[in-house]
């Protein structure tokens, strides 16, 4: 009897202390949802930047570190920041087509079970992703951030209907203005 009580009890602050936190984060949420819903497109891009300039930087920092000595590991390791982080960003479209063609290629290898016609479709939706990942990417971005402006909102307690009704239109906006900003 005690151990169930005391079970109730656990549960109960569990249930309390994850309810807290999501009201905690809501907020970023919703902060975080609407930007990717809005600027996603671009911001992918830098944040791609970053990440590919972080690892080239770091790589040649360290590989050079003991050869030249710090002062000149430290300028090649900027040089490669910035070298490294443009290159990533010239290969996104690349990237997005390898995978797209991989989910192409996996979707109809698993539903049909022919592997020509995975190949085919793999190889169709890698050149459609290399061509067209700019246009995708507008319309993926804004459902990604309306899918965080909808946990957010129901976190804080307003009603799933409203919630949705909401965050929809936020992702027809949002992939109406990064469609827009396509033609500019």
């Amino acid at each position: 009897m005690l151990t169930e009580l005391l079970g109730l009890k656990i549960g109960e602050l569990v249930l309390t202390t994850f309810n807290n936190a999501f009201h905690i984060v809501a907020p970023f949420l919703l902060i975080i949802g609407s930007i990717i819903a809005f600027i996603g497109r671009k911001l992918i891009k830098i944040l791609v930047f970053f990440a590919g300039g972080l690892i080239g930087g770091e790589l040649a920092y360290s590989l050079t570190l003991k050869i030249f000595g710090e002062v000149l590991a430290l300028i090649l390791g900027i040089i490669c920041f910035i070298g490294i982080g443009l290159l990533c960003v010239a290969f996104i479209p690349i990237i997005f087509g390898i995978a797209l063609g991989f989910v192409a290629y996996h979707i109809i290898d698993i539903t049909l079970g022919d592997i020509l016609f995975a190949i085919i479709a793999g190889v169709v939706a890698f050149v459609a992703g290399i061509f067209l990942y700019n246009h995708i990417l507008s319309l993926v971005t804004p459902i990604v951030g309306g899918a965080l402006i909808l946990q957010g909102l129901v976190s804080l307690g307003i009603p799933t209907l409203l919630s949705l009704i909401i965050s929809f239109m936020i992702m027809i906006v949002g992939a109406i203005y990064q469609t827009r900003q396509l033609s500019k």
